[in-house]
């Protein structure tokens, strides 16, 4: 009888454990699926699923930043810009939310707002280059309307370009490099200190000072010799002055030319990102001149195909959508003299089509300026 209701107990737990499991899982599952559809462009499916996960997980941050995002593409933007609000009042660190209703008031002409968001966004997120990027458009838009404006005639805005962000930052990355980045320490080799005078071999003096051989005087008969004065003290050798401590051989003067200094690196990381938002920026706008004067002269097209036969596809790529954003998260760099490598996720989104790719842009700096020699995209 024990035993049948230890196994009947048994039974009872494992099934326990197993539907545990199974609501975990599906507590895990949606988000990505969610994600997936989002993708799709299947917005109501991917609502629906949206709001029965929130209402099990209501504080969690990602489903609701998916939320807004599905508000905005259905074109519910009141909605979306309340959902957007009360995630950034109850995460008011939180970039995303603020940038993201930057986009929305700025798409309702609503200037002075969407700028208050994008600057309380930056505060949060100093670095944030999405962020950094809209503002810096949001600012142009102003200045081309005041332009307007004074020689009174209609605007001719180009709709906006402001990007939403659709994923929550990884926690302690920051997407692009200002003065607050620690600057990279290179280590240098340990100075040894002064050798101290009981180590340091000290300079030849009289062994015994107080009893100098005097020299040979001649000998007179009255009156007896004085004894001779100690000769003058002579100036103990100048050392050949006790050298500075040799610094090893392996600390040069100065940073070889093949390591930069830290400030070369932050100049070059500042200079390179400003590339890379001036690379999209030309991209997005469909400026074909601009953007492929991005790349070097000795720039390698993809798959062996000749330079003149890439330029004429990228020209037909990006003539003919409607309209492009293109927008890049999750920005790595590295700089070694004049070679630069970012690696970062890219959205691309056109009219028709979206894709989301990670990107690997090698740059070399020709003159003043940083040009693309390499560019590999999975």
């Amino acid at each position: 009888m024990i035993v049948t209701r230890l196994l009947t107990c048994t039974r009872c737990l494992s099934f326990l454990g197993a539907m545990l499991a199974s609501v975990a899982a599906a507590a895990i599952e949606p988000l990505p699926e969610i994600r997936q559809l989002i993708a799709r462009n299947q917005y109501q499916e991917a609502l629906d699923k949206t709001e029965r996960y929130l209402s099990a997980h209501p504080a969690d941050v990602q489903g609701r930043l998916f939320h807004g995002l599905i508000l905005t593409e259905l074109d519910r933007v009141p909605e979306a810009i309340s959902a957007f609000s009360r995630l950034a009042a109850d995460y008011p660190q939180l970039p995303e939310a603020h940038n993201n209703l930057a986009v929305l008031y700025a798409r309702q002409k609503q200037y002075d707002l969407a700028r208050a968001e994008l600057e309380a966004a930056l505060r949060t997120h100093p670095a944030y280059a999405v962020t950094y990027n809209n503002l810096g458009d949001l600012y142009a838009n102003l200045a081309s309307q005041a332009y307007d404006r004074a020689l009174q005639r209609g605007s001719s805005i180009a709709p906006e370009r402001l990007v939403l962000i659709r994923e929550l930052s990884a926690p302690g990355v920051l997407p692009i490099s200002t003065g607050a980045t620690p600057p990279t320490v290179v280590a240098a080799a340990e100075i040894p200190p002064p050798s101290s005078p009981s180590s340091s071999t000290p300079p030849a003096l009289p062994t015994s000072p107080a009893s100098p051989t005097p020299p040979s005087a001649p000998v007179k008969a009255n009156p007896p010799p004085e004894p001779a004065p100690p000769p003058p003290p002579v100036a103990p050798q100048a050392p050949t002055p006790a050298s500075p401590p040799q610094l090893p051989s392996s600390l040069p003067s100065a940073l070889p030319p093949s390591l930069p200094s830290p400030k070369e690196v932050d100049v070059g990381r500042e200079e390179t990102v400003r590339t890379l938002e001036a690379w999209t920026a030309a991209w997005s706008r469909q400026d074909v001149k601009a953007y492929l004067a991005f790349y070097a002269p000795n720039f390698k097209p993809p798959r062996g195909t000749s330079r003149k036969a890439w330029e004429a596809e990228r020209k037909d790529r990006i003539s003919r959508p409607e309209w492009i954003k293109v927008s890049y998260e999750k920005l790595r760099i590295t700089v070694d003299g004049k070679e630069a490598r970012m690696q970062f996720r890219q959205r691309y989104k056109a009219s028709g089509f979206s894709s989301n790719t990670e990107k690997t842009l090698t740059l070399s700096k020709q003159g003043t300026k940083w040009l693309i020699v390499d560019e590999t995209t999975r």
